[in-house]
């Protein structure tokens, strides 16, 4: 599997894609994705088959996106960057799922739960350096929970929910809320120096706790308007 196989695969089939898949294949983010694949793939496995149902993941992630958070489709890729390469495992295991990803009944439940997971995760997973989340999880009746205990009803509650902080906020920027900080922050840590890198963390932890109360209190400054929006 490469980017350019599935760019001409993608190019066979375009009206069932959402076009910014394209352009998703050409980011270099999703590389080191396709080469976990490739590495699990298995010699009687069927490639153009997997190749397909890899496009159609990815092809839903996009449109619940931009499904989900209206607001967000001038920074999709933005989002994407965040989202992928933090979930590569969560995606691995939904391509090598055996449910059939063809089935209406199974790709609307079972697929579109599993990319819920996807969007969300990395907002789940803050909850240890952001502890504002958990106590809006509980004032929106949402049960603080590992990410896999979650239902598809609570997940989709968790989806309107930042659905409806991304609606409205103005100039905040919204990538926070799927951005997972303490990848970000190791990801780019300098091993020779981690005294350093800890107090660097401490400081873009505590900007980033500034953002994000920004974001939340406009969120419940507009939260009941937003009835007239829907």
């Amino acid at each position: 599997m490469t980017n350019n196989k599935l760019k001409n695969l993608c190019l066979k089939n375009i009206k069932n894609y959402d076009p910014d898949i394209l352009i998703l294949l050409d980011t270099n983010y999703i590389n080191e994705l396709i080469y976990k694949i490739n590495n699990v793939l298995k010699k009687n496995q069927d490639i153009n088959f997997i190749m397909e149902k890899f496009l159609i993941i990815l092809n839903l992630i996009i449109i619940e996106l931009k499904n989900k958070f209206i607001k967000l489709n001038n920074d999709i890729f933005l989002v994407l960057e965040k989202i992928i390469p933090i979930n590569e495992f969560e995606i691995i295991e939904l391509l090598f799922s055996n449910i059939d990803i063809k089935d209406c009944n199974e790709y609307n439940y079972y697929y579109k739960k599993n990319v819920y997971k996807i969007l969300i995760n990395n907002f789940i997973r803050n909850i240890s350096q952001f502890p504002q989340i958990k106590n809006l999880l509980k004032k929106s009746k949402i049960e603080y929970k590992q990410i896999n205990d979650y239902s598809y009803e609570e997940l989709t509650k968790i989806i309107n929910l930042l659905s409806d902080i991304v609606f409205s906020s103005l100039n905040i920027n919204n990538s926070i809320l799927f951005t997972y900080f303490d990848y970000e922050i190791y990801n780019n840590i300098d091993k020779n120096d981690l005294n350093n890198t800890l107090i660097n963390k401490n400081k873009i932890i505590k900007l980033e706790n500034k953002r994000f109360n920004d974001l939340l209190k406009e969120y419940h400054s507009k939260k009941k308007y937003l009835k007239y929006f829907r």
